[in-house]
């Protein structure tokens, strides 16, 4: 039967008629085709003669991306997969490989171990790989035979170097480093991490900080944004955040000489290319000047510093962004009151 532009035959198999695609637009195969599948009546051995077309990887994601699993995803997570799928095919497209037999696990592996990724990471992109090519069709998947790396960590190895708090000392450290260093963008990265370091707020929320989340009241100035780590948990719920004095005025300074949405334009338009990698640069000029940490750890100084100087850490909430029933948006604005000034200036080793 013609069905479109290609032939199908009808058959009966475990008590149902299902159609099967002959995969040709000629007649005359199409009966060559039905005459041996009639003759042999196994399901199998009608696969080695009708073999399934390979799919080319362009369309294995297009199908994942029309897929219902695709759409039933938070708006953050198929960012996240859109991201992982451009940065896998853009190594593809390096390696000249177009379709999914092309990938041998040593491959896969190579990729998926590229730039020293960390366990987890390794395995959120082996399981968002192997997503994609189940639901994509693909004919065959090699991601389903490579097993995930442990990150399981025993006491010692949770107090990772990016939940530690840096010291006083170690963020004055930090700042000169980068003002002396050969930093891409060092200018940009030295007012993220000044911003990091008066607000905790995460890298990707610096990165992408733009003017128009820069409000003012009675009292001064303050951040006001939805924090894309838990913008989906919340619902865009957003989050408020006194700007002290001397953020103020740098914020200033460099609202003087910028044009454009971003307040780090550089940093901004990298972070969707760069999105895996992004604060690794921060990390080697910290490993560099002899300082274990990461971009996170300003997080981590904020919330550490707020406990010192006495603040409870469910109010704090309201500034950096925790995701607990109790974070209402009308308990998140009432953080507008916290000093953060008594918070930045409590000591830190």
């Amino acid at each position: 039967m013609l069905r479109g532009n290609v032939y199908y035959i009808r058959q009966r198999i475990a008590g149902r008629d299902v159609w099967r695609s002959l995969h040709t637009r000629d007649k005359r195969e199409a009966e060559f085709l039905a005459l041996e599948i009639w003759r042999m009546r196994q399901t199998d051995q009608v696969k080695s003669i009708i073999p399934a077309p390979p799919r080319k990887l362009e369309l294995i994601w297009e199908n994942y991306r029309s897929s219902d699993r695709f759409a039933d995803l938070a708006d953050s997570t198929r960012d996240t997969k859109s991201r992982t799928w451009a940065a896998f095919a853009a190594w593809c497209k390096a390696h000249r490989i177009e379709y999914p037999e092309q990938l041998t696990a040593d491959l896969a592996v190579s990729y998926l171990s590229a730039g020293g990724r960390k366990n987890k990471t390794f395995n959120n992109i082996l399981n968002d790989l192997r997503q994609v090519f189940q639901f994509g069709g693909a004919n065959c998947n090699v991601f389903e035979t490579i097993d995930q790396l442990p990150i399981h960590r025993g006491k010692q190895e949770k107090r990772s170097e990016s939940f530690r708090a840096f010291t006083d000392d170690e963020m004055e450290r930090i700042f000169d480093a980068i003002q002396t260093s050969k930093l891409k963008h060092r200018d940009e990265w030295y007012v993220a991490a000044k911003i990091a370091s008066m607000t905790g707020l995460r890298y990707k929320d610096v990165a992408l900080l733009r003017w128009d989340s820069i409000r003012s009241d009675e009292l001064g100035k303050y951040l006001e944004l939805a924090p894309a780590k838990t913008d989906s948990r919340t619902g865009g719920r957003v989050v408020f955040i006194r700007i002290v004095p001397e953020l103020a005025r740098l914020l200033t300074i460099r609202a003087a000489s910028i044009k454009g949405e971003y307040v780090l334009p550089n940093l901004a338009a990298e972070y969707p290319k760069k999105w895996v990698t992004a604060t690794h640069p921060f990390a080697r000029l910290c490993e560099r000047i002899g300082i274990r940490g990461t971009f996170h750890c300003f997080r981590v100084t904020v919330i550490t510093k707020a406990a010192t100087a006495g603040i409870d850490l469910e109010e704090f909430g309201g500034v950096v962004g925790h995701s607990s029933e109790k974070q209402t948006q009308a308990y998140n604005r009432a953080a507008l009151s916290i000093d953060m000034e008594k918070v930045l200036s409590a000591r830190l080793g």
